[in-house]
């Protein structure tokens, strides 16, 4: 009935108790695998039920930035990063720099220590700036691209 082992779970426990109650109620009821089932299935569909989420439609003018040159300007950078930086820099990177998340919250998500972020943090923010400085030159044409990235990370660069 349910999607995953949880939802599962939660179904068996909810259903126990209405089995409970209904015994509770009726001493003299016999337990069915019919009368079982119907209580879980109608327990299920409450659930179901409760948990309905309204929907809106997404209409592509409606939020600002929905711009397809940004997404490809963002998709570019997100290259640059993945080229440039180790797995767990990129992460970090994005947890931290772009997503606002606080060093403990990427910590805990990561499994790794806070101290740890800031380390890792540091020197991504280091390599990338090496990056910057060697595309800075004017003959260079990977400036472009660069400055989409800092643009991107909040950076700009002089």
């Amino acid at each position: 009935m349910t999607s995953n082992k949880w939802e599962g779970e939660d179904l068996f426990q909810e259903t126990l108790m209405k089995l409970y109650l209904a015994l509770k109620r009726q001493p003299d009821r016999t337990l069915t695998k019919r009368f079982f089932y119907q209580v879980a299935r109608n327990t299920w569909i409450d659930q179901l039920r409760k948990q309905k989420v309204t929907t809106e439609s997404f209409e592509e003018n409606k939020y600002p930035g929905n711009d397809h040159e940004d997404f490809f300007q963002i998709c570019e950078s997100l290259e640059i990063l993945a080229e440039y930086l180790t797995v767990k820099q990129f992460v970090i990177v994005l947890f931290m720099d772009v997503f606002q998340f606080t060093a403990q919250e990427t910590a805990d998500m990561i499994s790794d220590t806070q101290a740890n972020m800031y380390t890792i943090l540091h020197r991504s923010r280091k390599k990338l700036k090496k990056c910057i400085d060697l595309a800075t030159d004017p003959k260079s044409a990977f400036e472009p691209l660069m400055t989409k990235v800092t643009r991107f990370l909040g950076t700009e660069h002089t």
